[in-house]
């Protein structure tokens, strides 16, 4: 059995290879580490780390090798992490990318008036939105959702428990 920091940095290795387009790297990582790009290693897949990069080619790539199993809402959900709404946006409403995953993940980049926005025009779950913002450390919009919405406590201690916000998550 990996420990966390182990499954982190055989997660990195693989992004970093996917990064340089190296297939054959890429390849050989998921044949001998056991993990792939959905694997979720402290509650982040490869899948969404490299959407952060909002490199189109990056998913083009991907996309191409069916036996990646490349998973384009996790790729989206990254993208709207680091603040690249036009890009979310291209990838929900031309790639099919699910809204569901998208608002959550600007929610835990800080990203507030592209995750309201979702919500109040996609009629995007609360409950996602808050536990993003709570995994995100952004208290105070996980808060105003669960007063003024109704979202979860139960689902706002998990995501303040994954992104390591005890004293939030108690």
């Amino acid at each position: 059995m990996r420990t966390q920091e182990e499954l982190k940095s055989i997660q990195q290795r693989l992004v970093d290879a996917v990064k340089s387009k190296n297939m054959p790297e890429v390849m050989q990582l998921i044949s001998d580490a056991g993990i792939n790009l959905n694997t979720e290693v402290c509650g982040f897949t490869a899948c969404h780390y490299i959407g952060r990069f909002a490199d189109d080619s990056l998913r083009v790539l991907l996309q191409a090798n069916s036996e990646l199993d490349f998973n384009i809402d996790r790729y989206a959900r990254g993208a709207a992490e680091a603040g690249h709404r036009a890009y979310a946006e291209q990838l929900r409403t031309q790639r099919g990318a699910d809204v569901n995953r998208i608002a959550p993940g600007a929610a835990l980049g800080g990203h507030r008036a592209y995750a309201e926005e979702l919500r109040t025009q996609q009629d995007v779950d609360e409950d996602r939105i808050a536990r993003g913002a709570a995994f995100g450390g952004h208290r105070a919009y996980a808060e105003q959702l669960r007063t003024q919405h109704g979202a979860s406590v139960h689902w706002i201690a998990r995501g303040a428990a994954l992104g390591d916000h005890r004293d939030y998550a108690e």
